[in-house]
Order: structure tokens, then C-alpha cells, then sequence
């Protein structure tokens, strides 16, 4: 993938955020702060002085609270499809973001993933059967808390001082292009 390729000419760092893959499951606050505050004591126990800081749907909303948070850390940050606008905020969430069975798997995937891939037959069943047993879906109303009580982007974007660059997908249902008024 990227990293891999991006590993031959730099010192590359990929995290698994708290309560996201191989990371830990507990804890009461996993909001944006505490993310970036746990990316700070990363680059230090690595002795990274200044980092270009990547980050890609949740990813991008932590990757933008560390670098409003931590400017004199950030070289520069790249985010993709970021979460973290006051609209996502606004109204009933579009699809249940907690699925319970494959069959509310494959409506999140859906409406998160475009194209064929989409449609693998036995896609949502192993994608819910992950999702269980990796430990995600007990955390969901700590994620859920976390997000309601972290600083909107918009309110973030002022604090940034790092050459800033926003890659979007023009099919993205879940957070659409539209969002990206907000970057101007």
C-alpha cells in the first residue's frame, strides 16, 4: 500500500487509533484530542521532531486536531474524506453505524463503500463477524460520545498552520464534496 511504498525514502508511522484495529478496546474518552494527544507521545517516544501527519475519514479529524493542537509538531498535514463537520452532526445519522446483523452491514457498506466491491457475496457477513470479534462493537457508545464531544473541523481549520493539502472523493456519500466549502 502507501505506507509501504512511502517506507523506502521516509520514517513512516502507521497507528491504529484507540478503539480501531489492534489498539486497545477500553477507556471512557476516545475523542479527537485524546487521539492526537496519544499521535504527541508516539512521535516522542520515536524522537520525531516534525512530522507530515496523514489521515484519512476519523483519521483526518485527529490528523486536523493534532495539527491545530500541536502546530509545532506538523510539517504537514494531508487529509482524505474527513469526518468532523458540524453537519454530521445535524439530524439522523444516514445508516446505522452500529449494525447488528449482516444484513445492516450491507446497508453500511453500501453507503460507505462505491463500486463492485460493494456486492462481494459474503462481504457483509465477514465484515459483521470482524467487527464483533475485534472488540469494535462493544466501544460503539464510547465512540459514539467521543465524537458529540470532540471540536468540530471547522473550528479546527483557523488553528492550522501547516501547508495543508484535502483529497476528496467526488462520489462520497457519506461525506460528500460539498463539506469541503468549509476548507476556503
Amino acid at each position: 500500500g502507501v505506507a509501504a511504498a512511502l517506507a523506502g525514502t521516509h520514517h513512516v508511522l502507521v497507528i491504529d487509533m484507540l478503539g480501531f484495529g489492534q489498539s486497545s478496546k477500553t477507556g471512557d474518552d476516545l475523542s479527537m484530542s485524546v487521539q492526537a494527544a496519544a499521535i504527541k507521545a508516539l512521535l516522542e517516544s520515536h524522537g520525531v521532531a516534525k512530522a507530515d501527519i496523514v489521515g484519512n475519514s476519523v483519521g483526518g479529524w485527529v490528523a486536523t486536531t493534532f495539527a491545530a493542537t500541536y502546530p509545532q509538531l506538523v510539517r504537514k498535514l494531508i487529509i482524505i474524506d474527513a469526518a468532523g463537520f458540524k453537519a454530521m452532526f445535524e439530524g439522523p445519522p444516514p445508516v446505522n453505524f452500529d449494525p447488528n446483523n449482516a444484513d445492516e452491514m450491507q446497508k453500511l457498506i453500501d453507503f460507505t463503500i462505491n463500486g463492485p466491491v460493494a456486492k462481494t457475496p459474503g462481504l457483509a457477513q465477514h465484515a459483521f463477524d470482524a467487527y464483533v470479534s475485534s472488540g469494535e462493537k462493544p466501544i460503539t457508545a464510547t465512540w459514539g460520545k467521543s465524537l458529540y464531544a470532540s471540536t468540530r473541523l471547522e473550528a479546527l481549520f483557523p488553528k492550522v498552520k501547516a501547508p495543508t493539502l484535502v483529497l476528496w472523493g467526488a462520489d462520497d456519500k457519506l461525506f460528500p464534496s460539498v463539506l469541503c466549502s468549509a476548507f476556503s
